[in-house]
């Protein structure tokens, strides 16, 4: 059965294009911030154990590292970039979706 100018299999591939493209646009920042949000957190642990452990202070690990650095994210008021080009994605994508069915 014919739709307008497609059949079915065309609009499901159409559909399955579109859904990749998505995931594609909203994969890319959050894996950007994720690896932004590691490498913090190693260079914390790097610097923490290289200036305060000499100090007499008991060395930390990663995920205490990352801690303290989502600690002092939340608590200062810095920019948050990556929560911007997120949210950026995420309207793109949503306003794409929107269209793309009506």
């Amino acid at each position: 059965m014919k739709y307008g100018s497609f059949d079915r299999e065309e609009r499901i591939e159409d559909r399955k294009d579109f859904a990749r493209s998505v995931s594609i646009i909203f994969l890319e920042p959050v894996l950007l911030a994720l690896v932004i949000i590691a490498f913090n957190a190693v260079v914390i642990m790097c610097l923490w154990n290289w200036f305060i452990v000499p100090l007499g202070a008991v060395q930390i690990g990663y995920w205490l590292a990352l801690g303290i650095a989502l600690t002092v994210k939340l608590v200062t008021n810095h920019e948050m970039i990556m929560l911007d080009i997120v949210m950026n994605a995420l309207a793109l994508g949503i306003g794409g979706i929107v269209q793309f069915f009506i």
